[in-house]
């Protein structure tokens, strides 16, 4: 049978020394390649936790996992992944290797002779334990009548967290393309390790409006403060860029800080949880803005009480009057859903011209009295 042919061999090749396992070694890369052939859809019920787990671990940098399945299914180069056998035979020995070799992300089985098994036994049992923090539900990757599996993140993949098995939030992502590139972002969605916010500002990022224009944020810092059981970062936005509109020709100045704003992202299953709570703003405004924008390819809006409105039919200024609005890719195969905040106008919008634009999104604005708000986004997948 060719799977249980191709398995031993794609097994043995995880298990390669560290001399091969690293990046560049061509030999080990080609037959990694050879083993990984998609015989793997024909995988048996019980393999469905290693293949969600696959998907999960998507992404770049180096992936630990002694499972063939999980290694095909993370899209990861060949060269980019490595059994345990590759680890020193010490914890603390590991887990400064894995730091030097680029490593961020763990999956483990419930298998005793292999040597992750020996080295993390919490990690092998679900309990996870600094400086690993869990990648996502660990319930997606448990079946019935399949071994115990665990997908762990490790060094800056702390940075990215699986919602639902190939779809992550990451809180510091590329600094994008196009006329925000150099503006601080927000969390923005990850797709099989790809990041989908093309020019769009994310998630959760504020804006201030001042008689001179709207004020972002070019400076932002972000803090970890995550439990071993919730991933939350605490986003802290300066108020330091002026521009984007007619008055300043489009374009984007640096100008002395307007202020702070804090924002608290938690990422779970459902989604992403956002708190916004103004810190100090300099006297004067008119106008918050809270924005969640991804790219253009969300190119399919809905929302409570309207049409559906897609591609060149949504445009860049859609209000929304219901308790719901919902923006979705099925290209992408992936939407989100955000809510109706009492006290906000909320708009949907879309612009798609390279190289300058690239952003759709679903955005509130409050009036002068805002002191912070909370909403949840739900990501799903498309329908």
């Amino acid at each position: 049978m060719l799977v249980a042919a191709t398995l031993p061999r794609a097994a043995a090749a995880l298990d390669r020394q560290p001399a091969v396992a690293r990046l560049g070694a061509a030999a080990a890369g080609a037959l990694l390649a050879i083993a990984f052939l998609p015989v793997f859809f024909n995988f048996a019920a019980g393999n469905n936790g290693l293949i969600a787990a696959g998907h999960a671990a998507a992404g770049k940098g180096m992936l630990i996992t002694d499972s063939p399945v999980v290694a095909y299914y993370s899209h990861r180069q060949p060269a980019d992944i490595a059994g345990s056998q590759v680890l020193p035979p010490d914890r603390e020995l590991a887990v400064s290797w894995m730091k030097t070799n680029g490593v961020n992300a763990l999956v483990l089985e419930g298998i005793s002779y292999y040597r992750a098994t020996s080295l993390f036994p919490d990690l092998a049992s679900g309990q996870a334990s600094p400086p690993f923090g869990p990648l996502g539900e660990q319930a997606h990757y448990q079946v019935a009548g399949g071994k115990p599996v665990f997908a762990y993140r490790f060094g800056l993949e702390l940075q990215t967290q699986s919602i639902y098995p190939g779809v992550a939030a990451c809180i510091e992502g590329d600094t994008g393309t196009g006329k925000t590139a150099l503006l601080a972002k927000g969390v923005v969605l990850e797709v099989a390790g790809v990041e989908v916010a093309g020019e769009g500002m994310g998630f959760g990022v504020p804006i201030v409006h001042y008689a001179d224009g709207w004020v972002y944020p070019r400076t932002a810092k972000t803090d970890d403060v995550s439990t071993l059981t919730t991933t939350t970062w605490k986003r802290t936005y300066t108020l330091d860029e002026i521009g984007g509109d007619a008055a300043h020709a489009y374009a984007f100045d640096p100008i002395e800080s307007r202020g702070q704003i804090e924002v608290t992202y938690t990422v779970d299953a459902i989604g992403i949880r956002v708190a916004v709570k103004v810190l100090s703003l300099v006297p004067g405004f008119t106008e918050v803005g809270v924005l969640n924008e991804q790219s253009a390819a969300f190119n399919d809006f809905a929302a409570d009480k309207s049409p559906t409105l897609v591609d060149r039919n949504f445009g860049n200024w859609v209000p929304v009057t219901g308790a719901w609005a919902r923006l979705q890719s099925k290209s992408l195969g992936v939407q989100y859903w955000l809510p109706f905040i009492a006290g906000a106008q909320m708009h949907g919008g879309r612009e798609l011209v390279p190289p300058d634009f690239n952003w759709a999104g679903l955005d509130y604005i409050f009036g002068p009295s805002f002191a912070g708000t909370s909403y949840e986004i739900l990501v799903q997948a498309a329908r």
